[in-house]
């Protein structure tokens, strides 16, 4: 099988996007604004938090805030100097800042994306994504489910596909993991 025809394609599934499963979008922005443009998505590897992040960005960018994006893993904690310059510059009272990995910063990163943020003062705002709780109040905690992923998986193959609890366990409830073993599978037909 080819690749693009595989089910389990990343093109085919980018096209799933965060479904909150106890508030609705109109509930989170409410909480959203309520924080003031500061808060996390909380949640395992896996989980979400970063399509989250990419559904969160035109939603904001919606009701008229300027969105700066900025990223850094476990496998790379740093970004390049230009990356963090282009993201800080002339920050404003409409600008808000979404952070996907802020747990892998060093302490000196996160204190000052915490200080940029904080200046541009307003609406301005910083929404992270992280693995545990504790750097900016919680928005929201992600989760999995088997459910979720059947439904992910029947969605993509047009049918009730049996071994997915047993690789929803495997992976501990990382969708992303788990879809990945779907997709070798799936090639391996």
């Amino acid at each position: 099988m080819k690749a693009r025809e595989n089910p389990f394609s990343m093109d085919r599934v980018e096209r799933f996007r965060y479904r909150p499963l106890d508030r609705t979008w109109e509930q989170i922005m409410q909480t959203l604004a309520e924080l003031e443009y500061r808060a996390a998505i909380v949640g395992p590897e896996g989980s979400g938090k970063s399509t989250m992040l990419e559904d969160l960005r035109e939603r904001l960018r919606a009701i008229g805030l300027h969105v700066r994006c900025g990223a850094v893993n476990v496998n790379r904690r740093r970004m390049a100097k230009e990356h963090w310059q282009a993201m800080l510059a002339e920050l404003s009272p409409r600008d808000v800042i979404l952070f996907d990995g802020a747990d892998h910063l060093p302490w000196w990163d996160w204190m000052r994306l915490r200080w940029h943020a904080r200046r541009a003062g307003g609406a301005g705002g910083l929404i992270i994504a992280v693995h545990r709780e504790g750097m900016l109040p919680t928005l929201l905690k992600t989760r999995t489910s088997v459910q979720l992923l059947a439904e992910m998986v029947t969605e993509l193959l047009g049918r009730h596909e049996p071994m997915v609890e047993e690789v929803f366990e495997k992976h501990r409830g990382n969708l992303r993991e788990a879809i990945r073993e779907m997709y070798d599978w799936m090639a391996e037909r």
